[in-house]
């Protein structure tokens, strides 16, 4: 991931206020994490209000900016890529499919 994609998915996270554990899955460290949201307070990206994180209007700007960046429209720029839950396709080989029995008829 780039950094640009790493910013979007942490807005993402602020803006729906998600698990955090999902960041930490895809490259932020806890370090990294507490230097990106305190970076992005400064810059009145985000706010804090009652120890609750939420995106100002600069912030849903910059949502919508990181989206337009990165060819996100639609549906696919409110939701984020699970890279380690795609599964490889199963070989047509090793798929069984069973007859279709029909009551009443015979083979």
């Amino acid at each position: 991931m780039n950094d640009d994609e790493m910013m979007l998915l942490l807005l993402q996270t602020i803006r729906v206020d998600g698990n955090t554990m999902y960041l930490l899955d895809h490259g932020f460290t806890l370090f990294s994490l507490s230097d990106s949201i305190d970076s992005l307070k400064k810059k009145g990206y985000v706010r804090s209000k009652d120890d609750k994180l939420s995106l100002t209007q600069d912030g849903e700007s910059l949502f919508c900016d990181l989206n337009r960046k990165l060819g996100r429209r639609g549906f696919y720029k409110y939701m984020s890529r699970m890279g380690n839950y795609i599964d490889e396709p199963m070989p047509v080989k090793e798929v069984y499919v069973p007859i279709k029995r029909v009551k009443g008829k015979k083979k």
